[in-house]
């Protein structure tokens, strides 16, 4: 498989490597019309490769250029991962039980991910916005041959403080989300009107044990109300899956941050739909709002 198969392969790696990045700050989304072809002409890549190099002379770019395509038929999306020769570094390495000293350019990496059925534009690029905003205008010039209008998709916030007092039944019967049980693994807590100071509880993953909220009630003491002291800046939060076998614990966690970022597209399709559904369900996102799902880097079924 892997013999024969190494364009699937390198197809998965450029994927899973672009979505580790989805969380960082070289990470922008934006909608711009949809139902666009990009260009697989080799001699139109390579024009659209040069003008983003040119974006990077200033920091001692050079000239060279690779680019790869790959398209995703799960979603039909297309990839474009461009890299770029980068300024001259110098490396200290050993080799062989030898030092030495090596002069090499590492590639600065920009990468486009267009879904042409909502016309969604996923980037990572260096440089700042109007960097984000010039490669996407020679991405028009160059791969789809049309002037683009691109519009900035903003994360939407989630609304942690709706965990703090605990994660009460909801409504909706869990058994019906194939759920067990849900709990917060751990809390991040910062006292309202101070930036500068946080705190953070940890759980045990032991169903059966408090959870992160109950040890943080007991455990921060403050004048007033705990409500009205501190707000939950992010969240870990366990979900423990109904299942037939009681010999073995059966569960899944994903971050959650109130700017916006999440770990939740690092799990399967199965467990991203629950874990939506359960956000939904403790009133973390709003019933008419899509959840906006960028990754870090989570574990799956620690």
């Amino acid at each position: 498989m892997m013999t024969n198969r190494e364009k699937t392969f390198r197809d998965a790696e450029l994927h899973i490597a672009f979505q580790a990045k989805t969380n960082g700050k070289y990470w922008k989304k934006h909608r711009i019309q949809a139902g666009l072809d990009p260009t697989r002409d080799r001699t139109q890549l390579e024009a659209f490769c040069h003008d983003v190099a040119k974006l990077y002379k200033k920091d001692g770019a050079g000239d060279g250029i690779h680019i790869e395509v790959s398209e995703r038929p799960v979603d039909e999306s297309i990839q474009l991962t461009i890299y770029v020769e980068g300024p001259v570094t110098a490396l200290a390495h050993f080799a062989q039980n030898n030092f030495t000293r090596l002069t090499t350019r590492i590639a600065l990496e920009t990468a486009i991910v267009y879904h042409p059925g909502s016309g969604i534009v996923e980037t990572i690029v260096k440089g700042g916005a109007k960097n984000h905003t010039a490669v996407l205008q020679l991405f028009g010039k160059h791969v789809v041959a049309q002037e683009l209008t691109p519009e900035v998709i903003e994360k939407k916030r989630y609304q942690l403080n709706a965990l703090r007092d605990g994660l009460m039944e909801p409504f909706e019967d869990w058994s019906t989300l194939g759920i067990d049980k849900v709990r917060l693994r751990r809390a991040r807590f910062c006292p309202s009107g101070s930036t500068g100071i946080a705190f953070q509880v940890e759980a045990s993953p032991d169903k059966d044990q408090d959870d992160a909220i109950r040890i943080a009630l007991n455990a921060l003491k403050v004048d007033r109300s705990f409500e009205a002291e501190y707000n939950m800046e992010g969240a870990s939060v366990i979900v423990y899956t109904d299942t037939r076998d009681k010999g073995k614990n059966h569960y899944f966690s994903f971050d959650l941050f109130s700017s916006g970022s999440s770990t939740i597209k690092n799990l399967s399709a199965q467990n991203q739909a629950i874990a939506n559904a359960v956000l939904l369900a403790l009133n973390v996102v709003e019933p008419d709002e899509p959840t906006e799902i960028a990754s870090t880097g989570d574990e799956e079924g620690e």
